[in-house]
């Protein structure tokens, strides 16, 4: 859900772009060069969502503010002067959604993003940030961020620049009936996804004051909540498993499901709201 080309800063053409991630096994991607509008692409098997990468940086205060505008229908104008609130009204405008990429390697505050309005996600985790920087993990922070009401959903992606070591690491898997980009893009809108680096998740339901999760082998579940301190939060073994269940505290407003496989992989569900 964010990658580069030659178009702006990347080191692939948009035609080897998206031959990779099709020989990869990927279904879909959404390219968001630097304020270049890639307008898409559909075929009976792969897709390309249109895409834009805005930015707004402020120097002085040690903040940059990134958001990609997915989906969008048409060219979004921007430079240096446009801030991140007029940069979200535009992307909605367009018939887009507007995702807040990689807060942590922006060195956002919380109340940086809590006082924006219109965004659907924030960028959990980020190949490219993490490979390049070690700040490609924004779990924390999102974490801090629905605590106190200001829940979006999650995205896991690469923000592949030089398709080295910054690419094929962060994806989505999407619940939608059909293979095109308006039925992924309200899929996710709606929260029918995970975000994952590899594991898998197959179920979470909720029943009663029970949260399940089911699984492909991991070395661990854990059920992240905006209660301070949960004993039973993880749930391990001394093998791999494949199901987590969790009591819903009363302190409970807001868990997401967070998996982690033997190698370290990891695999993240979006909020549920309690």
């Amino acid at each position: 859900m964010h990658t580069h080309t030659t178009r702006s800063d990347g080191a692939y053409s948009v035609e080897e772009c998206i031959d990779a991630y099709r020989k990869r096994g990927y279904d879909f991607l959404c390219i968001t060069d630097h304020r270049k509008y890639f307008q898409g692409y559909e075929s009976e098997d792969f897709i390309v969502i249109p895409g834009t990468e805005f930015h707004y940086h402020d120097d002085e205060l040690r903040k940059a503010f990134h958001i990609t505008g997915i989906n969008i229908t048409k060219e979004i104008p921007t430079d240096d002067t446009c801030k991140p609130q007029y940069i979200i009204d535009l992307i909605n405008e367009a018939g887009g959604i507007a995702v807040m990429a990689h807060p942590a390697w922006s060195l956002l505050t919380h109340d940086d993003t809590m006082n924006l309005n219109g965004l659907t996600a924030i960028e959990i985790f980020n190949t490219l940030s993490e490979a390049y920087s070690c700040r490609g993990y924004s779990d924390n922070y999102a974490d801090v961020l629905a605590s106190k009401g200001y829940v979006k959903n999650l995205l896991a992606v690469d923000d592949a620049h030089f398709y080295d070591k910054d690419a094929f690491q962060g994806w989505i898997m999407v619940q939608c009936n059909d293979l095109n980009a308006d039925s992924i893009v309200n899929a996710i809108i709606k929260g029918k996804y995970y975000s994952t680096q590899g594991p898998e998740f197959k179920q979470i339901s909720v029943n009663g004051d029970t949260i399940t999760a089911e699984t492909s082998p991991v070395a661990g579940i854990s059920f992240i909540s905006d209660t301070f301190y949960v004993r039973e939060r993880v749930v391990e073994s001394d093998g791999l498993i494949t199901e987590g269940r969790y009591k819903i505290k009363k302190t409970d407003r807001v868990v997401r499901v967070e998996i982690t496989d033997a190698d370290g992989k990891k695999a993240w569900s979006n909020y549920i709201v309690l």
